[in-house]
């Protein structure tokens, strides 16, 4: 991960790379480094959005031997910096109540945010040690957990949005599958319940409206299904919660649960309004701290 700072305030909306070079395998064949994009998006490696905190899982391993890392952070006109964080240690809003843990976003309308105009910069990060011959070939690592899961409903639907794991943890290449289940008790989808289909329903083709698939797409991409509303009953609160199936049919653990709760129609409002809507093995080592510019 990286730690991206104007003094003791979070930088913001920064480019943040890491730059990892790998050692030979065991056939004493030689990879190229490889760059990866570090994310603050609150999905993945990375557990609040905004914090200024960047990290991205690495899984692309050569074999046994020194992995050196390098960082480099580039800022924009778009770049900001959140002043409404005052320790260096922790994230801590303006206004209390912003979310702060597993896909939270620590930026809320009252956040005070000023740009930090072009900059850039690089630093060595370090290197870590794999003590074991690995199989670069050998898929064994499954999706990361989705933390972002979210519902609300309109008029015709119930939406779900969330951000899309990759194949390998938070990897851009795609999985293979969504999972996705809903239940009236979130007891019934969490840990070892969620593969019971006696009390819960498994979302299908069948469920969604035109234009909405389950396909997953690039690891990283923002993913919204549209439920067919019809197809549940109102006054009822609903829970949904998903995994991710890659090819190699390692599947991640249980979302966080989603609740959407349908109320009845306003039977009074006017048909013309607008509808209204209801330590895994990763580049840990990488510490980055961007001094007072």
């Amino acid at each position: 991960m990286a730690d991206v700072r104007q003094g003791n305030r979070p930088v913001i909306g920064a480019t943040v790379s890491a730059l990892i070079e790998r050692p030979m395998d065991s056939n004493n064949v030689t990879y190229p480094a490889m760059e990866i994009e570090l994310q603050d998006n609150g999905s993945g490696a990375d557990n609040i959005k905004n914090d200024g905190i960047y990290a991205r899982y690495f899984t692309h391993y050569t074999g046994k031997g020194r992995y050196s890392v390098k960082c480099q952070v580039v800022g924009t006109e778009d770049t900001k910096v959140n002043e409404g964080f005052i320790t260096s240690k922790k994230s801590i809003p303006m206004t209390p109540g912003t979310p702060m843990c597993c896909g939270g976003d620590t930026v809320n309308a009252n956040s005070k945010l000023s740009s930090t105009g072009n900059f850039s910069r690089q630093s060595a990060a370090g290197s870590f040690q794999i003590p074991i011959d690995i199989d670069p070939d050998l898929d064994v690592t499954p999706p990361s957990r989705v933390l972002d899961l979210s519902g609300k409903a309109s008029d015709d639907a119930i939406i779900l949005e969330f951000t899309a794991p990759g194949d390998d943890l938070d990897s851009l290449t795609p999985a293979k599958l969504f999972l996705i289940k809903y239940s009236e008790s979130a007891s019934n989808l969490t840990g070892e319940n969620f593969n019971d289909d006696v009390f819960n329903t498994e979302i299908s083709l069948d469920d969604l409206l035109p234009g909405s698939v389950l396909t997953p797409p690039n690891g990283g991409k923002t993913f919204q299904i549209n439920l067919d509303r019809t197809l549940f009953e109102e006054q009822i609160q609903y829970n949904f919660a998903l995994k991710t199936q890659d090819k190699a049919n390692n599947t991640s653990p249980v979302s966080n649960i989603a609740r959407v709760y349908l109320s009845p129609p306003d039977l009074s409002a006017s048909t013309n309004m607008v509808p209204s809507f209801g330590i895994v093995l990763c580049i840990s080592s990488i510490g980055y701290l961007l001094k007072a510019y």
